[in-house]
């Protein structure tokens, strides 16, 4: 029951955090302070079983990163970014077999965090890979 409450209160913020533009700012920041409230209450209950224990353990662990997006509206609520941007890895691996070296992986690893990098930025992959793999470019990165 403990994680299930503890699961609310983050679905609860999460909606606090996507209205925040709408909501008059002091209102927000009660709000803020009511979810940060339960959230305490939650994390100094006394929890049953060892696998709740130890979630309760790393949530405490990690308190002060808990809601940092109700904070900066820059940082989502959740990963999904960072799991859209794996997905093509595992995908490849999947389908692949995986990599028979390490360079390969590293190699593979590196130019996908160079198109990923390029795409974000608005970049044009096929010149941002030039410009990277360029002679010039590979003696500075030696060099370097």
């Amino acid at each position: 029951m403990w994680a299930y409450q503890l699961r609310e209160w983050f679905r609860r913020a999460m909606r606090l955090a996507q209205r925040r533009e709408e909501l008059a700012e002091e209102h927000y920041r009660q709000q803020v302070a009511v979810i940060e409230a339960a959230c305490d209450a939650l994390l100094a209950q006394t929890v049953a079983t060892k696998r709740a224990q130890a979630l309760q353990w790393r949530y405490r662990k990690h308190r002060q990163e808990l809601f940092v997006f109700l904070y900066r509206a820059d940082v989502p609520p959740d990963n999904n970014a960072s799991e859209r941007a794996l997905r093509n890895s595992g995908v490849h691996r999947k389908v692949s077999g995986g990599f028979r070296s390490g360079w390969e992986a590293a190699t593979y690893a590196t130019v996908a965090t160079v198109i990923g990098t390029a795409k974000k930025q608005g970049q044009q992959v096929l010149a941002t890979l030039r410009a990277h793999l360029s002679p010039s470019a590979t003696v500075a990165a030696a060099s370097a």
